[in-house]
């Protein structure tokens, strides 16, 4: 497969996703634009002279702004400041892993809409969304207790932050709410990818009951007892749930291995075993 049929065959498995899904898609980049601008920008807080971001602090002047790294400007940095670039550099980690599992999620038909791989988008977009709470908590609550920092207030980089912060909440939940829609609660039986289908009810009216003759007794006896898939071989198999016996080993084997539905009702084939007329 080229990679121009590789991309328009994600396209298709993208555009077959829920509109949910899709919105969420497009959020997902939005929100790590956003985080990525608000941890190297330097405007977590401001005054009128100075600025402050995660990494360097900035003087501002009236024509121009010499900024200096953090660590230059303060000898010994504090443990808050240092907590807040740890867990935003964890988030920045989680979202670039968000957004491939998101590819995958969307794009890539093995793993397309597959369980484990929605669930575990949910978990790196909540973790992510947690580091960025964590991170900007332990900012507002502490910046202001450093004496370099007295006449600063909160900026735009600490809030564009935030805003990335509510994005990755709202992907979570979106995930989550389709995920529970699409996946309702049924019965799974063991041994198999598949639930059990209710058992479909003929639509034709009964057939009406001819009393059987002694010269059709031998035709019937060996009419029911033929494979009802081949019309060759004699019924050797029982399928289980729905009870029927319908099928020679050899129908039987090849029915297991493809659709597994029983011919004569067509729910779904736990298991079939081979029937013995004593």
């Amino acid at each position: 497969m080229t990679i121009a049929s590789a991309l328009c065959h994600g396209i298709d498995n993208f555009v077959e996703c829920s509109i949910a899904v899709r919105i969420a898609f497009f959020l997902i980049p939005v929100a790590v634009v956003l985080q990525a601008f608000g941890v190297g920008t330097a405007a977590w807080s401001n005054s009128d002279s100075s600025r402050q971001g995660l990494w360097t602090y900035c003087y501002d002047e009236r024509e121009f702004s010499c900024c200096e790294s953090i660590y230059d400007k303060i000898e010994d940095t504090p443990v808050w400041l240092i907590s807040t670039q740890v867990f935003q550099c964890i988030s920045c980690c989680m979202a670039l892993i968000t957004m491939i599992m998101f590819v995958l999620l969307t794009c890539v038909t093995k793993t397309m809409q597959n369980s484990k791989v929605s669930y575990t988008t949910i978990v790196f977009c909540t973790m992510t969304g947690f580091c960025l709470m964590i991170s900007v908590s332990i900012y507002g609550d502490n910046y202001r207790d450093s004496h370099w920092l007295d006449d600063h207030q909160l900026s735009g980089s600490f809030i564009v932050v935030l805003i990335a912060f509510f994005l990755y909440s709202v992907v979570a939940v979106i995930l989550l709410v389709t995920e529970c829609q699409d996946r309702p609660s049924s019965r799974v039986y063991p041994n198999s990818n598949e639930t059990r289908q209710a058992p479909v009810q003929p639509s034709a009216p009964p057939l009406p009951v001819i009393p059987p003759t002694s010269a059709t007794n031998q035709n019937l006896s060996t009419d029911q007892n033929e494979c009802i898939v081949c019309m060759e071989r004699p019924k050797q198999t029982i399928f289980l749930d729905c009870g029927h016996i319908a099928c020679c080993d050899i129908c039987s084997n090849t029915l297991m291995s493809s659709e597994r539905k029983c011919p004569t009702c067509r729910t779904f084939i736990r298991e079939s075993r081979r029937y013995y007329n004593a």
